[in-house]
């Protein structure tokens, strides 16, 4: 394979030899600058002048050096005080940005195709039927609605006045132009433009101009290239060879006969025979697991010099990076955007803590993002474990009183928790600027980002009169830092080639690697971006999405026409996104238009970790039965704890034994535990003065009748779980307590379920409450068991009446069946089999059995009985309710739960079984240790 640049130098060399070095070369990419300087080196015997090499774009600011680019937020800003003046409208800059940034990218293209602006809106102001919108999104049509109120009622006033307004866009045009003109200011369609009316051009010296590898070709660019050949220096040469390339009925066959009619090539060009590439096309349902198979094909090759990896996606550029082998030399032609750094994120967690910021504190995220942040961490050495910064993550909105009493020791945080009342920029530039990094890279993306953030901020503070909104703030930042990319250091033309789609231009490597090669991502789907109508933008040449395509036919057929071996990788699910899960249409014409053998390679990316961290805390745990002794002895064993045990051992070990916690976060809306809780909470307050005395119906009317009460302790229920608060005393600092949102609307839910409960409790009445959230214990203790186990549990609600004990047991959760009747002993002891498919509610029966078999010797010589309470389904008949909760139990049923009981206790007595995961994978898929067990 010889690469199509080194041919070009080949030729050149052959043809000038030394005096190759008067001749000025211009190459699409910066790339294909540098690999041709490289090929050209390789024929020097003696020493000369390397030629100069420019980019397109670099040509054109080389022709026209008078204007400087300007910064897009400045040409939005001048934009938006035109448009104003144009329209006399009282829109924001925040609601006019979106609607500007699309008009900004139609004026760059009216420029770079020298289209007559006034023609153009002329034209579509003169169209009859503006009733087609198939080429506008829904947002593009509001946004044409709002601001220049179009599509109006036909033959209506307001649809005439919609005619005249595309005018408006034509005056808005000149005016902005005019504008940054005189402030000496351009951008590249407008440069491109200008350097097409200059009469004469600041042209580099040289004897000719050679074009190599372009194909789409704008309005300005062959303006320059007719200019040239008229002037007899300009020379031009195209890398069509591949019979692909050559079908006219292939997209990427669309600019070939214009391009060689128009400029053909002086010198004739000797190519090299091309070999039919070998095709794989690999299926893998990840794009992280994609970049792990892209070490496997590079672990087989010998050299990866001539191996490129094209990203189609560049959002993997990171990913990709730590999936490489370290001991493999990497070149990254593409730069690494300032606004993917965590810095960004930072500075936006930043503006949201502030702008979200109410009467009631922080919102509690956007804390946590900056505490946890790296930077911060490393700045101010926070250690967020600390009591004072865990007693914070029960708060939804954390005051900033509160704030900063956890801040005590790290006064030079204070300043980012407070409100800041000052401007908000400034406040951004201190916190960065007090940033400390030690990584070498790091610390140059903080420069760098700082760098950018002082130019952008003055240019804010230089258009002050132009006020941006939060949100509006956060997407310039992210603009700014998105057009700055930091090169990564490397060897150019050594070593694994790292890049863009258009960053191989020109280039050839014997292996190509393209990843997320799906049907929307390469080729991109097509997005409405224009106020354009397409029949306009056809009619005036200027670029559809035809051309898009045409150019991604193209680079992708010219890029795998000299390789040997191709692997195009893919992504087989549909992401919310849109993305779709199909294989790029490419790959389609490649076997049926073209027959070409493709390989297909299917990768089962399932998830797996080195190391088994499940492994390595049991492995590191030389006393493993002595945990289990001291726990089942001193600790007790809970109902809930036997229930995590049958399901799955090793949840039952991290959990109780290693006590190793997952934390949940807090959370607008209640978890369902919570919910459970503040309704076990108000239920235990409103009997609690009723303790061990009858309550008659008379009692429970009264308390039917005092909602207040019911509200006052919902309300505490809330302080109590939300602010893990248990005192009265402490629980009444939070008062009153309001409740917001989804909070307001679960409080009244609540409300509704203890009012359905009491009507119950008013169908049984008079009864004896003996006690609410009761914890009871008691001693286990069997021959072939080396220990006395305690068995513990709170009940959560204990009363009497002439039939006996009555033990309730509140499910707040959901029920979509009646609980399986336990008939016999066999089914009893079915409860302790996670299996057991066909006994419904399981955990729940074994719950209570749990609790009635420590009440027989906490309350003897009584009858016991126990009921499940499904407060859902309190609504109900009474009658048929209360019927519905007592579960009557097989006669001997103690004999049977006492033998089940003894072998479970047995078996979590074996390191061996104790340590093991469940077999049924069905447990595993809501399992908090899921990441840590890797099953």
């Amino acid at each position: 394979m010889e690469p199509f640049l080194k041919q070009i130098a080949t030729l050149f060399f052959q043809q000038q030899g030394v005096d190759i070095s008067n001749t000025l070369f211009v190459f699409p990419s910066k790339r294909a600058c540098v690999f041709f300087q490289q090929y050209l080196s390789q024929f020097a015997q003696v020493p000369f002048f390397a030629p100069a090499c420019y980019t397109i774009g670099d040509f054109f600011t080389k022709l026209s050096p008078q204007y400087e680019s300007a910064n897009k937020l400045e040409l939005l800003f001048d934009m938006y005080r035109c448009y104003i003046n144009c329209t006399q409208s009282t829109e924001s800059f925040d609601s006019f940005m979106g609607f500007g940034e699309i008009l900004l990218k139609d004026f760059n293209d009216i420029d770079n195709y020298l289209v007559d602006a006034n023609l153009l809106y002329s034209n579509i102001a003169n169209l009859n039927d503006l009733s087609d919108l198939s080429y506008l999104s829904k947002e593009q049509i509001e946004a044409l609605t709002r601001y220049l109120g179009f599509f109006e009622k036909k033959g209506s006033a307001k649809q005439e006045k919609a005619g005249k307004d595309w005018h408006v866009l034509s005056q808005l045009y000149k005016q902005f132009t005019e504008t940054i003109l005189a402030k000496g200011l351009t951008y590249d369609g407008l440069r491109h433009r200008l350097v097409c009316q200059m009469p004469q051009w600041n042209l580099p010296v040289c004897k000719q101009v050679v074009f190599i590898g372009f194909n789409a070709l704008d309005g300005a660019t062959k303006h320059v290239f007719n200019r040239l050949k008229d002037m007899g220096i300009a020379d031009f040469y195209w890398d069509y060879q591949s019979d692909y390339i050559q079908d006219k009925n292939n997209k990427a066959h669309y600019f070939i006969q214009e391009n060689l009619s128009n400029f053909p090539s002086k010198y004739t060009i000797q190519y090299a025979p091309l070999s039919t590439p070998t095709i794989h096309t690999i299926s893998i349902a990840s794009q992280i697991g994609q970049c792990k198979y892209v070490n496997q094909l590079l672990a087989a090759q010998n050299n990866v010099n001539e191996t490129a990896i094209v990203l189609a996606n560049e959002q993997l550029l990171i990913p990709m990076l730590y999936a490489l082998p370290k001991d493999i030399p990497v070149n990254i032609t593409m730069g690494y955007a300032l606004n993917q750094t965590s810095l960004c994120k930072l500075i936006e967690d930043y503006i949201l803590l502030q702008t979200t910021c109410n009467e009631d504190g922080f919102y509690h995220t956007h804390v946590w993002n900056i505490l946890q942040h790296a930077y911060i961490k490393e700045t101010f050495h926070i250690e967020v474990d600390t009591p004072a910064f865990k007693a914070l993550k029960r708060y939804l909105q954390i005051a900033p009183a509160t704030l900063q009493e956890a801040l005590q020791e790290h006064p030079a945080l204070q300043h980012i928790f407070s409100k800041a009342d000052t401007n908000m920029l400034d406040t951004i530039l201190q916190l960065i600027n007090n940033l400390t990094i030690t990584n070498k890279k790091e610390k140059e993306l903080l420069t760098h980002t700082r760098t950018a953030l002082n130019r952008l901020f003055y240019l804010i503070n230089q258009n002050s009169d132009i006020k941006l909104q939060p949100k509006t703030l956060i997407q310039v930042i992210k603009q700014a830092l998105s057009s700055i990319n930091v090169s990564f250091i490397g060897q150019p033309t050594q070593g694994l080639q790292l890049m863009g789609v258009l960053e191989t231009r020109c280039l050839d490597f014997k292996q190509v690697i393209i990843t997320s090669f799906n049907e929307g991502i390469y080729p991109q789907k097509d997005t409405a971006n224009s106020y354009i109508p397409y029949t306009i933008r056809n009619s005036f040449g200027l670029p559809t999405t035809e051309h898009q395509d045409a150019i991604y036919a193209y680079n992708f057929y010219r890029l795998i026409q000299r390789a040997s071996n191709v692997y195009l990788l893919y992504d087989t699910r549909t992401d919310g996104a849109g993305n779709s899960s199909e294989i790029s249409r490419f790959v389609k014409q490649l076997k049926f238009v073209y027959n070409h053998p493709v390989e297909h390679i299917s990768v089962n990316c399932s998830a797996q970790i080195q190391q088994n961290l499940a492994e390595k805390i049991v492995r590191n745990t030389d006393n493993v039965a002595n945990k289990v002794q001291h726990y089942l002895t001193k600790v007790g064993l809970s109902p809930s704890a036997l229930n995590t045990f049958i399901k799955c051992p090793l949840q039952f070990y991290f959990s109780s034994i290693e006590k190793i916690f997952i934390e949940e976060s807090v959370g607008l809306d209640l978890q369902a535990n919570q919910f459970g809780k503040i309704y076990h909470y108000v239920m235990e307050y409103l009997y609690k003065p009723f303790t061990k005395v009858e309550v008659s119906k008379q009692n429970i009317n009264d308390l039917l009748a005092d909602t207040q009460q019911i509200d006052n302790l919902i309300e505490r229920g809330f302080v109590h779980e939300i602010h893990q608060v248990e005192k009265d005393e402490d629980i009444a600092q939070y008062l009153p307590y309001t409740l917001k949102g989804m909070h307001k609307l679960n409080a009244e839910v609540i409300k509704a379920y203890v009012i359905a409960s009491l009507k119950q409790d008013l169908y049984r009445a008079p009864f004896v409450y003996i006690a609410g959230e009761n914890y009871v214990y008691l001693q286990f203790k069997q021959e072939n068991l080396p220990i006395t186990v305690k068995l513990k549990g709170t009940i959560d609600r204990i009363e009497s009446n002439q039939n006996g004990i009555h033990l309730y047991d509140y499910k707040t959760s959901k029920t979509t069946q009646k609980t399986t009747p336990l008939i016999n002993t066999d089914m009893l002891r079915q409860l302790f089999d996670a299996n057991a498919t066909h006994i419904s509610n399981r955990s729940e029966q074994l719950q209570i059995c749990f609790y009635q078999y420590i009440a027989k010797f906490n309350y003897p010589n009584n009858p016991i009985h126990c009921h499940l309470y499904y407060v859902r389904t309190a609504f109900e008949d009474p009658e048929l309710f209360n019927a519905s909760t007592q579960r009557v139990l097989p006669e001997n049923w103690e004999e049977a739960f006492t033998e089940e009981l003894n072998t479970c206790i047995q078996n979590m007595l074996n390191p061996e079984i104790v340590t093991s995961p469940t077999l049924q994978v069905k447990h595993c898929e809501f399992c908090k240790y899921r990441d840590i067990c890797a099953r």
